[in-house]
């Protein structure tokens, strides 16, 4: 991902003083974890996402509950 390429840059111009900050090699490692992380995350998410909507595919569901706005509350109405 461009992003944790990004992040890895910078950590590593930090570290070897190719980039003058006042922030601190430590914070630039933090920054690169935390976005590690976030990435991990949102690869797992993506998966569990694939995984629902092939099992919905291959059972015929829809994934979402179809909604039927003539029976919401009348301030839920987008037509009121």
């Amino acid at each position: 991902m461009e992003i944790q390429k990004f992040k890895t840059a910078g950590t590593e111009g930090l570290i070897a003083c190719k980039i003058k900050s006042i922030m601190t090699p430590l914070l630039g490692d933090h920054v690169l974890r935390e976005a590690n992380h976030y990435i991990r995350l949102l690869e797992s998410f993506k998966k569990i996402m694939l995984n629902i909507i092939k099992i919905n595919i291959l059972t015929n569901k829809s994934m979402w509950p179809k909604l039927n706005i003539f029976s919401l509350p009348r301030h839920f109405h987008p037509y009121s």
